[in-house]
Order: C-alpha cells, then sequence, then structure tokens
C-alpha cells in the first residue's frame, strides 16, 4: 500500500469562526488528516491513524511584527493538561488534544468573553480602515481627485481597485462584527458548543475567496499592462506639424507672433502625450517651450504647458477643474509658491474659470464636457497672465488657435 503525503487544503471556515473551524479539524482527523500549520487561509495536513480528537482555538497568540506566536509558558502549561499546541491562525492558538478524560481548556464563558474582547480591540483595525476609506472616498469626491486617477490609471482599473478596497473591509468587518456578537453571548454566560456545521457556510466562503483571487489577479495584470502602456508612451516625440489644428491655444497664438523656435536648451520640453480613456476619450498633455517671432523680431520667449480633455460628461471636466486646484494647491502651497490670482476679463463663454499662482500662473476653464489646465513661464516678463488668459480662453472656446 503506497503511502500517504500530506495535503493542502483551503480553510471552509473563517479566521473568527472559532466552533466551525474546530469541528472542521475534528472532522478531518477523524479521516485521518491531523493539522500541521495554517498560513493564510491554506492548511497544511499531515496523514495519520484515523482517531478522535478534541481541538480548541484560544486567544493565546501574540504578534510579533508580521508573524503570529504562541506564548510558550502558556503552550507548556496547557500540555501538562493533555493538550498541544498545533498552528497558530490569526489571533488563535490551536491546541489538539487526544485524550478524551483531559479536562477543557476553558470553563468559564465571561473568562473567554474577556479575552474575545482583546481580540476584538486588537483586530479593529478594519472599522478604522473603513472609516479611512470612507473619508478618503469623499475627500477624492469633493475635490474631484478620482477623475484624475481614473484617467492616469483607465476607468476599468480604478474601478477594480475601488471594488476591492471595499471588498476587503467589508469582509473584515463582517467577521469582526461576527466575533463580537460572539463575545456577547459568552459574557451572558452562554458557554461555546464546540460544534458547528461548517459545511453549510463553506460553499459561500468557496466563492468569495475565489472571486477576491480573480480579481486581485486581474488588477495586478491590469496594474502591470498600464504601467507598460505609460512607459511606453512617446514623451519627447515631436510636436504636430501643423500646431493651428491643436484644440487649444500655443506660444505663437498667445504672444501674437507667426512662428516659433524650440529652445535647444530644452530638448525634452516640446512635445505632446496623448493618454485617452473612457472617462477622458481625448487626454493630451502638451509642452512648448522656446521662442516666438513676429517677422525677425523675438516678441517672447517662454515655456507653455497644457492639460488639455475632452470627457464623457461636464460633470467629469468639472472635477477636473476642482482635482487640478486642489493638487497645485496641496503641492505648491507648503512651498510658498500657491497663490490665488484674479481674474481678468476673458471675454469669452466658458461654464467656469479659476486662475492661481502654482509656481507659474495657471488658468484652469471648462466649457461643457471639456477642460484645460493652461501654464505659462515668461522668461523675460513680456506676457503678463492678463494678457495671456484672455487669448488662451477665447481659443479653447473656439475650439483651436489662430
Amino acid at each position: 500500500m503506497a503511502e500517504r503525503r500530506g495535503k493542502l487544503q483551503l480553510a471552509p471556515c473563517g479566521v473568527y469562526d472559532i466552533e466551525g473551524t474546530e469541528t472542521w479539524l475534528e472532522e478531518q482527523e477523524a479521516q485521518g488528516w491531523a493539522l500541521y500549520s495554517i498560513w493564510a487561509g491554506i492548511a497544511r495536513f499531515s496523514p495519520c491513524p484515523p482517531r478522535a480528537v478534541r481541538y480548541r482555538l484560544e486567544t493565546g497568540s501574540r504578534r510579533m511584527g508580521m508573524e503570529e506566536t504562541v506564548d510558550r509558558q502558556t503552550a507548556d502549561f496547557y500540555a501538562q493538561q493533555g493538550w498541544h499546541y498545533t498552528a497558530v491562525r490569526g489571533p488563535f492558538a490551536i491546541y489538539r488534544c487526544a485524550d478524551p478524560s483531559a479536562p477543557e481548556l476553558d470553563t468559564d464563558p465571561r473568562l473567554q468573553a474577556a479575552a474575545l474582547g482583546k481580540v476584538v480591540r486588537r483586530e479593529a483595525w478594519p472599522l478604522a480602515l473603513l472609516v479611512v476609506c470612507l473619508q478618503l472616498l469623499l475627500w477624492r469626491w469633493r475635490d474631484g481627485s478620482w477623475a484624475l486617477t481614473a484617467i492616469s490609471d483607465g476607468l476599468p482599473l480604478f474601478l477594480l481597485q475601488l471594488g476591492l478596497v471595499l471588498w476587503f473591509v467589508a469582509v473584515s468587518l463582517l467577521w469582526l462584527l461576527r466575533l463580537g456578537r460572539l463575545r456577547k453571548s459568552l459574557a451572558a454566560g452562554v458557554p461555546l458548543r464546540h460544534r458547528s456545521d461548517w459545511r453549510r457556510r463553506a460553499s459561500r466562503r468557496f466563492v468569495a475567496v475565489g472571486l477576491a483571487a480573480v480579481l486581485v489577479a486581474a488588477y495586478c495584470v491590469g496594474m502591470a499592462l498600464r504601467s507598460r502602456q505609460l512607459e511606453t508612451l512617446e514623451r519627447g516625440a515631436a510636436l504636430p506639424d501643423d500646431l493651428s489644428a491643436l484644440p487649444f491655444a500655443t506660444l505663437t497664438d498667445l504672444a501674437g507672433g507667426d512662428r516659433w523656435v524650440m529652445d535647444s536648451a530644452y530638448p525634452g520640453g516640446s512635445e505632446q502625450v496623448s493618454l485617452s480613456g473612457w472617462i477622458a476619450p481625448v487626454a493630451l498633455e502638451f509642452d512648448q517651450t522656446g521662442t516666438v517671432y513676429r517677422g525677425e523680431e523675438a516678441v517672447f520667449s517662454g515655456s507653455l504647458h497644457v492639460n488639455y480633455y475632452e470627457t464623457a460628461s461636464p460633470l467629469v471636466a468639472r472635477a477636473l477643474l476642482r482635482a487640478w486646484q486642489a493638487k497645485d494647491q496641496r503641492i505648491w502651497e507648503g512651498q510658498g509658491a500657491y497663490a490665488p490670482l484674479v481674474l481678468p476679463e476673458l471675454g469669452a463663454a466658458v461654464d467656469q474659470a479659476a486662475a492661481y499662482e502654482a509656481l507659474l500662473p495657471t488658468l484652469l476653464l471648462t466649457d461643457g464636457d471639456r477642460m484645460i489646465r493652461v501654464s505659462l513661464q515668461s522668461f523675460d516678463q513680456t506676457l503678463p497672465f492678463d494678457r495671456w488668459a484672455p487669448a488662451a480662453a477665447a481659443a479653447f472656446a473656439a475650439g483651436g488657435g489662430a
């Protein structure tokens, strides 16, 4: 007869399902499988003669860094009573006893309730995480930063990330609430039964774990693909031959010249990057650095940076305006380089407008489902904000430069 090897099995019971885990492990040993270890919900069993044993989960583990360990003095004391330490799972130490005459480890439900109370307090981080996530979500919806993230990551990946966070927080919170109810029952003097129909919940757990694994794998693959896509964008590529076809003003339009010459000192500063997606079918990042001429006369020297979006709806466009303003303020205010600017008379019909100094004078505009952010640096101080802002607004409202 071939010698049996050990086996691995996904635990059909959650970390905090004390009675279900005990019953499952006892049934496994009755079938000839003794628990060897359990980690990340995967149990490792060793073959053994089928026998009737008792398993008990005790709140005797403690966290050492990222690992859970057992108090050795407690384990030695239990061993003298016939209970042998087997493994640790989460906040619980698992003990096994093959002696039917050995006394139970805990007989006072109220003492067990007190011990579980410590576990509830120690494991209450999902609740704190939920509060933080909710605050983060509310903040991101208020300042519109969800729109920037959805464009940079891609809407499917953004929604998947959001769903995973809420999923794991909700599951953790659910188990913590169940543990809290068990603690209240013990505090009322109701002892543990040490028996549970774990099969009734096993199928739901397997489906939930399988779905979570698929979603995590999809998210990891999506992140890898998105990172590769971003890395392969042709940053520094030549600007379009016909700059007048762009849906916004260029340096030539803003300075009132007829041509521009790229500044050789900034070879990477004249480029256009396109990053489109469901939430913003058109998303352009445009940089232009150089000197503008009118005839043979140099009329302006500086740089222009534009973020331009054609979005799925005016709601997204307005969210992008708030997001960029909040982002710039967050970055530059601490450095003393952020200050509101007075909007000049734009002379163009736009839905929303905002202006501020974020190291550079910056203008933000929305028009229906379109949004633009324009920053301009004048090397020779020949093009003040109140002069170029109306020109930029007019070109944006008209859908292009001169």
